[in-house]
């Protein structure tokens, strides 16, 4: 048996005479607000100098890409994944407190890696995306609501692979199963396309 049902987002709050909000008219403008918000593109941009000495300290020992993605996975791994599936980070203190509190749900970890894969010099980016226990994300309604995962982009030896951090027994380059869910959207440097 299958059960349809309906799901409905907010695109936009208008108030005549008062003002206009829009939350998710087009994927763009979920790109830009992600981008903007504290518990993501600010938490990519937060703590830059912590992030800056494990990048150059993963620079100095690392040979390869593959060396750095490795070691940069290590890192990541400080965090316990606390088994929360998460857009957002779950701190608005930045990333270097969740590293402090060695806890963290999965936004935490996978926006710590891309920052720590990006000052190690490997060319990273976010991908937003919904898990597979969610359904699958349709490509022609843009929704913020019901994306709940994010996961790192990366450029490894000429060929980009997608990494996720918070299962420490999972070798790279697989991927859980909960993140095999159809496409997601990369956001890179201000632009918004599907990625398998």
């Amino acid at each position: 048996h299958y059960i349809a049902h309906f799901e409905f987002d907010i695109t936009r709050i208008y108030i005549p005479g008062d003002f206009i909000h829009d939350y998710a008219s087009s994927w763009q403008q979920i790109s830009d607000f992600l981008a903007k918000d504290n518990q993501f593109g600010d938490a990519l941009k937060s703590n830059a100098h912590f992030f800056k000495e494990i990048g150059d300290s993963i620079k100095s020992v690392a040979n390869t890409d593959m060396d750095k993605v490795n070691a940069a996975l290590a890192v990541a791994h400080r965090i316990k994944w606390n088994e929360k599936d998460r857009l957002f980070s779950s701190s608005e203190s930045g990333l270097r407190f969740v590293f402090t509190q060695r806890k963290g749900n999965s936004a935490d970890i996978n926006l710590s890696l891309i920052s720590i894969l990006r000052h190690a010099g490997i060319e990273t980016h976010p991908v937003i995306m919904r898990t597979r226990d969610q359904g699958v994300l349709s490509m022609f309604n843009p929704t913020l609501f019901n994306l709940n995962y994010v996961v790192a982009y990366a450029k490894i030896d000429d060929k980009f692979y997608l990494i996720d951090g918070p299962d420490k027994n999972l070798p790279f380059p697989f991927l859980p199963a909960r993140c095999h869910n159809g496409k997601g959207r990369l956001l890179l440097d201000g632009k918004t396309q599907w990625v398998d």
